[in-house]
């Protein structure tokens, strides 16, 4: 009976969150405070960051994934057959590559450059990083708020990487 009182008094003190992906986000926030840290997946799965680890809040609703995908230009679907990702993941790098171009609402794909899987030094905003990804490399460009950008998206240690490039 001990045994049981403890394990229900350890259940208990652990966040859950089993409600809707809005209301899952706002409880996070809520019970995290200052501290809350969400990081989203490439299969658009958001999670949130706690003492005990990483927990499931809920994936992103398909109304908020199309409304990033209409934000695309038409020409960027054609533009994509360059890509080495399948059309599902293709998807979530649209919708995660919008997200981090905050204050933009049109987006235009210029242009899709597979790259050879090897050692690679991107220049960032914060100065050289060398990467070394292993199962795919593509060059992205793309026009967002009136600028033309370039983006580096690759493999590492299993989780996607979206690195915006600066040219030298």
């Amino acid at each position: 009976m001990l045994v049981l009182s403890v394990l229900s008094g350890l259940a208990s003190a652990a966040p859950s969150y089993t409600g809707s992906f809005m209301e899952n986000m706002r409880a996070y926030v809520k019970d995290a405070g200052a501290k809350a840290e969400i990081a989203m997946s490439s299969e658009l799965v958001y999670r949130g960051k706690t003492e005990d680890g990483w927990v499931v809040l809920g994936t992103m609703p398909e109304e908020m994934v199309a409304y990033s995908l209409q934000q695309w230009s038409e020409a960027s679907a054609s533009r994509l057959a360059s890509s080495s990702f399948s059309e599902n993941d293709v998807i979530s790098k649209l919708v995660i590559l919008g997200m981090k171009m905050t204050g933009c609402d049109d987006f235009d794909l210029t242009a899709v450059e597979r790259l050879p899987l090897q050692q690679a030094t991107l220049r960032t905003a914060n100065g050289e990083q060398v990467i070394e990804p292993q199962a795919y490399s593509e060059r992205w460009g793309v026009n967002a708020c009136g600028k033309a950008r370039t983006w580096h998206i690759y493999d590492a240690n299993g989780t996607t990487e979206f690195v915006e490039l600066v040219e030298p």
